[in-house]
């Protein structure tokens, strides 16, 4: 608690205290890891728009490392959405948690605009940290 005051000026952040009510969740690292989104599925990095008004609040927007066209980002909700030209944005998920300050790890469902892909069967989405150690056994074999 001591070394969280000494970095935010003498008050606790609300994460340091624990969850916020009603938010689910979020990551706490700069990578995301999405799975059961389908063509969606990736590792997401953050990183900060910078044409923003700056008196609106920042969140982190995501792109795919990769590439491919999906970006996480909040616009009103958080959102994973994909380009499918150069000015057409097209939301595939949606959370359901106003609340979260970065992408959220629950809430998570599909907007109906584009289909669920039938070769996920029920897997849900899920938004998690991809955090580096999770690879340690790949790395130790």
């Amino acid at each position: 608690r001591a070394i969280a005051q000494a970095f935010s000026g003498g008050a606790v952040p609300p994460r340091v205290r624990g969850r916020r009510r009603g938010s689910g969740g979020e990551v706490l690292a700069h990578l995301v890891e999405v799975t059961g989104a389908g063509t969606g599925d990736g590792t997401y990095a953050a990183y900060q728009v910078t044409d923003q008004d700056p008196a609106r609040e920042v969140r982190p927007t995501y792109r795919r490392v990769d590439g491919a066209p999906f970006i996480i980002l909040w616009d009103e909700t958080w959102s994973l959405c994909q380009f499918q030209g150069p000015q057409q944005v097209v939301r595939v998920l949606e959370s359901n948690d106003r609340e979260a300050k970065r992408c959220p790890t629950t809430g998570w469902a599909w907007t109906g605009v584009i289909p669920r892909p039938p070769d996920i069967g029920d897997e849900e989405p899920r938004f998690l940290d991809a955090l580096p150690w999770r690879a340690g056994v790949a790395l130790l074999a």
